[in-house]
């Protein structure tokens, strides 16, 4: 029996029976597979085209990889930040910010303080900071710092005082010994929350004075850009630093004279 004949037969078991007639012409391709079950099925061949290659697997497989990894070191990251902030102590803080001000790096001494921090520096506030420091430049001011000691610690952190000394060109030019004084810094979890600091006027207040009268007599048409309006404490905008520097060169000049 051919295979043609074999077809017709099941099919004519079939119930109900089926005209040949509706059925579509049955291809040799078809025959050839109904006769060869060993070949895989259009089934098998369309489950294994959505199955992933072994070339892709190991792609996807070092994909993850490459995450995993990845999330692990960022977590390690963030344990090594955490651990290296909670290692520091108020005094090493403390430490950073006089470094910091002794190199009149108005950046890295920002960077200490917490958010929401508080400062008074001579006066001046945490975001006249910048400004500050390039008053202190504009007069050649010298900060060398001193010990750094914890004086007490409370709910809102660790206090600790740190003595400094510093020269500029005035009292260089006045001849005048270097200015000692000490700042007090509250540091919390690493971090400066409150920092105050006011020259001592007993030591200091000759030399800004006589700074000041020196500024009169010769330029007092540049004293309401130099200084507050009403009083004596510095403008720290970049037109005054500008004046600073160039009548604190005119003042050592005049004393050398």
């Amino acid at each position: 029996m051919t295979n043609e004949d074999h077809i017709v037969a099941l099919f004519a078991k079939a119930n109900p029976v089926p005209s040949l007639d509706l059925l579509d012409p049955v291809e040799a391709l078809d025959i050839e597979r109904l006769t060869h079950p060993s070949e895989r099925s259009s089934a098998m061949t369309d489950v294994e085209a959505i199955q992933p290659k072994k070339g892709e697997r190991q792609s996807g497989s070092r994909l993850l990889l490459g995450l995993a990894v990845a999330v692990i070191a960022f977590i390690a990251l963030g344990i090594f930040v955490t651990k290296e902030n909670a290692a520091a102590t108020p005094e090493s803080v403390a430490n950073a910010y006089m470094e910091a001000r002794e190199d009149l790096d108005s950046e890295t001494a920002q960077s200490l303080f917490a958010e929401g921090a508080t400062m008074s520096e001579e006066g001046f506030t945490l975001p006249q900071l910048p400004g500050l420091f390039s008053w202190y430049q504009a007069s050649n001011w010298n900060w060398t710092p001193g010990e750094c000691t914890e004086a007490s610690t409370g709910p809102k952190g660790t206090l600790v005082r740190c003595s400094y000394e510093f020269e500029n060109d005035w009292t260089r030019a006045l001849g005048h010994a270097a200015v000692t004084g000490n700042l007090q810094l509250q540091v919390s979890e690493g971090e400066i929350t409150k920092l105050t600091s006011a020259l001592d006027t007993g030591q200091f207040g000759d030399v800004w004075e006589g700074f000041l009268t020196w500024m009169i007599e010769n330029h007092p048409d540049d004293f309401d850009q130099m200084y507050v309006s009403g009083g004596t404490a510095p403008l720290i905008d970049p037109t005054s630093i500008a004046l600073w520097e160039q009548h604190t060169e005119e003042f050592v000049a005049s004393l050398e004279n």
